[in-house]
């Protein structure tokens, strides 16, 4: 299913959210950051197919992520936001 949603929606990425992604999927261990490179973008996909999203966006990439990772992932999520100063406020019911 994951690449199915990749697939259709990967002409709704743009540089930024791609690059967003990757910061926070960094803190994965390299081996298995591909696998939750694709699940995470598989999430964000479906996401964005539901909501009949123009683009996707920085805030279905953040909803996406928590929606996609185990709680135990968040902290590092967490920490990322606030390094890169966006505020994880509209998102503390998804926590």
């Amino acid at each position: 299913w994951e690449d199915y949603y990749i697939q259709q929606t990967r002409h709704l990425w743009d540089s930024r959210q791609k690059e967003l992604l990757e910061d926070l999927v960094e803190p994965v261990p390299e081996l298995f950051r591909d696998v939750a490179r694709a699940k995470i973008a598989g999430k964000i996909g479906e996401m964005a197919l539901k909501e009949n999203a123009e683009r996707i966006t920085q805030d279905l990439v953040i909803r996406g992520y928590i929606t996609a990772t185990p709680k135990r992932d968040h902290k590092f999520l967490l920490k990322r936001l606030k390094e890169k100063e966006i505020d994880h406020t509209p998102y503390s019911a998804l926590f």
